[in-house]
């Protein structure tokens, strides 16, 4: 009963996330984590990768563009990737 309720929830309430889009460009768009903590800022899209700066430290990271579950297209332009701030370490970029 309570799935149906939230089902219909969503059918009847506009929505400000979407669907990825493929070839779409999501530069300067900040990737937020699952945790809906910013991870950065996208500053290059190359080969099914997204590479991200973190403007407050300087850390790099690369994340494959499966990653993304949402784009959300109010003026805030977030994408939502489907990684815990925890597991950002893993795609950091060693300079």
């Amino acid at each position: 009963m309570i799935q149906e309720y939230h089902h219909k929830q969503q059918l009847q309430e506009p929505s400000i996330m979407t669907s990825i889009t493929l070839g779409s460009s999501y530069l300067n768009k900040v990737v937020m984590s699952l945790d809906s903590i910013p991870i950065g800022n996208i500053v290059e899209e190359k080969n099914d990768m997204m590479m991200i700066t973190d403007s407050n430290d300087g850390n790099k990271f690369t994340i494959p563009s499966c990653k993304i579950i949402s784009v959300d297209n109010t003026d805030t332009n977030n994408i939502f990737v489907d990684i815990e701030y925890k597991e950002v370490k893993r795609y950091r970029i060693v300079e």
